[in-house]
């Protein structure tokens, strides 16, 4: 199975987001 770039990141993107909240709070 081939995984689009564009759905690698957005999931690269959320866990990024993740961690910037989890470091922010």
């Amino acid at each position: 199975m081939h995984i689009h770039l564009d759905e690698r990141n957005c999931l690269l993107v959320t866990a990024l987001r993740g961690e910037d909240n989890s470091k922010s709070s």
